[in-house]
């Protein structure tokens, strides 16, 4: 009978050999899922706005009344921020606008939906403070541009979110 050495386990050499594939397979994954989150918050926060957008004017087609949609200030209050440049990651408001000035929420203005501050880095910056979809559907005033700009952006993960006279909105990826 012959003595036959009968190990059943791993040489030094293998083990950091495989150590080390797996390091360099891991090294180029976590660019990739970096890049997936980033497109994935992007998506998630343009939905949101754009959700707004299109209850806003299905409100305004379906009860006859301007609906409006403003940017909340930083401080979270139930009121539309007022400037050029509003930051509307700090929240939004959608209200029926039946009395006084348009793009602005007062007392007697029913409130639809009121979304919370973005969780984590991103700005959307808009051209307006405020846009009020009127009775047909279509924008009262002037064009809405808001440019979404994630924190750490990677390759397309920004989005622009277009709102032209007709109301519909859109969205396109932008470069960082």
């Amino acid at each position: 009978m012959k003595n036959r050495n009968n190990n059943l386990g791993f040489t030094h050499f293998e083990l950091i050999f495989t150590i080390f594939v797996t390091s360099i397979l891991a090294g180029l994954a976590i660019p990739s899922l970096a890049s997936l989150s980033q497109n994935s918050r992007s998506s998630a926060y343009s939905a949101e706005i754009f959700s707004s957008l299109l209850l806003a004017r299905s409100e305004a087609v379906t009860r006859g009344l301007p609906v409006s949609i403003c940017a909340m200030p930083p401080s979270q209050a139930q009121e539309c921020a007022k400037g050029a440049e509003v930051n509307w990651a700090n929240g939004w408001l959608v209200f029926v606008d039946a009395s006084g000035e348009l793009g602005r929420a007062d007392a007697e203005d029913e409130i639809l939906r009121v979304n919370p501050a973005f969780e984590g880095g991103a700005d959307l910056i808009g051209n307006l403070s405020a846009v009020s979809y009127a009775s047909t559907g279509n924008l009262a005033s002037t064009t809405l541009r808001l440019e979404l700009r994630v924190t750490g952006c990677l390759q397309d993960s920004n989005r622009n979110l277009l709102v032209p006279l007709s109301g519909h909105p859109y969205v396109q990826k932008a470069e960082c």
